[in-house]
């Protein structure tokens, strides 16, 4: 249990950014309108949900990245 715990505290900030990006890619489906039915993207909830983590984790890795790299120019 506790290491679950220790995952979790670790990785929180990357699982907050996947999560927004999942509910972002959900919006995304619901709110765009494709006339015709076949747009790839909007098809199903399924892609667009994909496609919003995808880019939360990537986001949430970039200002990871930057936040460490802060860190590390302020301590020295």
């Amino acid at each position: 249990m506790k290491q679950v715990l220790s995952f979790l505290r670790f990785n929180a900030a990357g699982l907050i950014f996947i999560s927004l990006g999942l509910a972002g890619g959900y919006l995304y489906y619901r709110l765009t309108l494709c006339a015709t039915g076949t747009c790839p993207l909007t098809s199903t909830p399924y892609y667009s949900m994909l496609v919003g983590g995808l880019l939360g984790a990537l986001a949430g890795d970039l200002l990871s990245a930057l936040r460490q790299r802060l860190t590390s120019r302020s301590s020295q």
